[in-house]
């Protein structure tokens, strides 16, 4: 199924950046599924998508965030974690 382009439907994906955004490295949300956790990133990269058009930029203010799924014994997380060059290992030429 096809995801809505309409950005009103997406109020808890903001929810979810705004709650990120006030923590000091992002935070996760739980699934008890694969599928209920892909769902859930696909809005939330649908959301920055939106943004995108709506604003006619060709970056949103969510791209700080760096969104990914983890297996846990019990489920699935959603992390939401702002990206940083620590992140990142970088050498010198």
């Amino acid at each position: 199924m096809p995801l809505s382009k309409n950005r009103a439907t997406y109020g808890d994906c903001v929810d979810l950046y705004t709650r990120a955004a006030a923590s000091s490295k992002g935070i996760r949300v739980f699934c008890s599924t694969y599928g209920e956790a892909v769902q859930k990133r696909m809005r939330l990269h649908q959301l920055r998508a939106l943004e995108r058009e709506d604003y006619q930029s060709e970056s949103s203010e969510y791209d700080v965030f760096k969104v990914s799924i983890a297996e846990d014994g019990d489920g699935f997380w959603v992390y939401i974690m702002k990206r940083t060059a620590a992140d990142e290992i970088v050498e010198e030429l």
